[in-house]
């Protein structure tokens, strides 16, 4: 088997996991590494360099990335909620019927 081969039939392996599963191998492996990085280096400069230099600025940006398309989606979903309802004295009706599910699930209403 060539090199060229041996490649493509590992990524052909790994390209019939499911999605959830290369999810949770990437959680486990971060957490390994993580854990290895800190155990073996952790008061280490270079260490606290990546972070502040390269962790944190990805984080920020994936961050922001998922903010810029969740507040439109939810603000959005909220509105089209409310112009499906058409009367504005079913969104009172909704309203309390909304409260109620709160209250029996035990979790203070913000609007009360």
């Amino acid at each position: 088997m060539t090199h060229s081969e041996e490649r493509s039939t590992a990524r052909h392996r790994y390209s019939g996991l499911p999605r959830h599963t290369k999810i949770l191998f990437g959680l486990v492996f971060g957490i390994v590494l993580g854990l290895a990085v800190h155990a073996v280096a952790a008061g280490a400069p270079w260490v606290d360099a990546v972070v502040r230099n390269v962790a944190y600025p990805l984080g920020q940006i994936f961050l922001r990335l998922i903010f810029m398309i969740v507040v439109p989606l939810v603000f959005s979903s909220l509105v089209l909620g409310v112009l499906e309802l058409g009367d504005v004295k079913k969104l009172g009706r909704k309203n309390l019927e909304g409260d109620k599910l709160v209250e029996l699930n035990g979790i203070e209403p913000s609007t009360s």
